[in-house]
């Protein structure tokens, strides 16, 4: 595999007389506006830490998706949660597996760009997260349980 080359590379090849001082330069053009495409990639990439924080915190609300230049599916989250009251807050529980499915899948921003930050701490986030959820819902079974058994011995069905 080829690796990039540099400015100094150009530098020994125009050296040594393999390239002239117009292919030089051109190169040299080359060079500088695939820095200046990076450095800009780099500037404006989105966090993962702060998207994983808003998905978790107001999901419901589509706001990681606005953050993630993704506004199609932010107004569709937010459409789906303002209207869930009409439907007996069924599609507000499809909104909830849906950030859940997005918190633990997606890497990329709307621009297709990777999401930066450390990979270990959104690898946490995503963990506890999951963790979080999971003894939430065991939670929730458990106190269902204690609830249901209370009104049966006390009769009242």
């Amino acid at each position: 595999m080829n690796k990039p080359i540099t400015l100094e590379d150009l530098s020994q090849l125009k050296a040594r007389g393999i390239i002239n001082e117009a292919e030089f330069e051109r190169r040299k053009k080359l060079l500088y506006q695939q820095a200046m495409r990076r450095a800009d990639q780099l500037r404006t990439a989105k966090s993962g830490v702060v998207y994983i924080l808003l998905a978790a915190f107001l999901g419901a609300l589509g706001l990681h998706n606005f953050y993630a230049r993704r506004p199609v599916r932010g107004f569709i989250q937010l459409f789906l949660s303002l209207i869930s009251w009409l439907f007996m807050f069924l599609p507000l529980l499809f909104v909830c597996l849906w950030i859940y499915l997005e918190i633990m899948f997606t890497r990329r921003d709307g621009r297709g760009q990777p999401f930066r930050g450390s990979p270990a701490v959104i690898w946490l986030l995503r963990f506890g997260l999951t963790l979080y959820l999971a003894f939430a819902l065991l939670n929730l079974q458990n106190s269902g349980e204690l609830i249901f058994s209370e009104q049966f011995l006390n009769g009242n069905f």
